[in-house]
């Protein structure tokens, strides 16, 4: 079965990894009516019906991360994960249209509702409901995130990896385009160094000063990355070609090893002169679908 995260579930995600917004200790899965059906415009689990009876653990059943998320999957132009088969034993006849997967505020009707399913099948008195191989996948714009971006977002936010220490944004010739199949930023080449531009690129902090804006738009999360500026000192910045993209990578203490999250198409190679600046203004990564 196949799930769908709603706007305010990308919000999160990107609040997260990015910005080391609070994991959830447990996230919770919950059965609903059809009364109103949850779309990518749902926020919290109070603006929806669940489903009454007394077998069903009301505001859901915990979902541990690490433990209860299963099959992170890394596909091409998407990623997903899976939830472990969650269970309930019926006291009267049960007929849910939905499942929410929400954060765990710990007032039950503000909890975010991050992904939904669509699901179907009873269960009478005495029987077991069961939500098998309820999978999320995410496939962000892939004009801009890579496989291997999105593989390691879910494995944050649900795996239980390890968060990156820091992130960072390097510069780019055209020799090698970016694209979704990109892991590395050693099979990209970095403009030069040693005139005002450090290998690996500029050290950005996950928080909200150096994430400076995340939105939550129509059909889509937005984050922004503060105004990122290079000086030349020295020479050129590049002494080559010049950078014609950039990419946001995660964490490695060998450059060359970290995993290229996202990029950006420059539109053109640039270079500056020597004692002159080089500004990224604005940069955006738009999580939608």
């Amino acid at each position: 079965m196949a799930g769908n995260f709603t706007d305010e579930g990308r919000v999160q995600l990107a609040d997260y990894y990015f910005r080391a917004a609070t994991l959830p200790t447990n996230y919770y899965l919950a059965l609903i009516t059809n009364a109103v059906a949850c779309d990518n415009d749902t926020n919290t689990l109070g603006e929806l019906t669940q489903i009454s009876d007394g077998g069903y653990t009301t505001n859901g059943l915990a979902v541990t991360p690490a433990t209860e998320f299963d099959n992170l999957t890394e596909g091409s132009s998407t990623a997903s994960i899976q939830i472990t088969d969650q269970q309930w034993t019926a006291t009267t006849s049960i007929a849910p249209a939905q499942a929410v997967l929400t954060d765990d505020n710990v007032t039950p009707a503000s909890r975010k509702v991050l992904a939904y399913f669509d699901v179907s099948g009873t269960a009478s008195a005495g029987q077991t409901y069961t939500i098998v191989d309820a999978q999320i996948n995410i496939n962000f714009d892939s004009g801009q995130f890579t496989d291997k971006g999105m593989y390691e977002i879910l494995n944050y936010c649900f795996e239980g990896a390890a968060a990156p220490t820091q992130l960072y944004v390097a510069l780019i010739r055209s020799a090698v385009a970016p694209a979704v199949g990109i892991n590395t930023l050693s099979e990209l080449t970095q403009i030069s160094t040693a005139t005002g531009y450090s290998d690996g690129g500029y050290t950005l902090n996950r928080d909200n000063t150096d994430f400076d804006s995340l939105v939550d738009g129509t059909t889509q999360a937005e984050l922004q990355i503060k105004d990122l500026v290079w000086t030349a000192s020295g020479g050129n910045l590049d002494s080559g070609a010049g950078a014609r993209y950039a990419v946001i990578t995660g964490y490695h203490v060998t450059p060359g090893s970290r995993s290229v999250l996202a990029w950006w198409d420059l539109t053109t190679d640039r270079n500056v002169t020597d004692g002159n600046t080089f500004t990224l203004a604005n940069l955006e990564m738009q999580f939608t679908v």
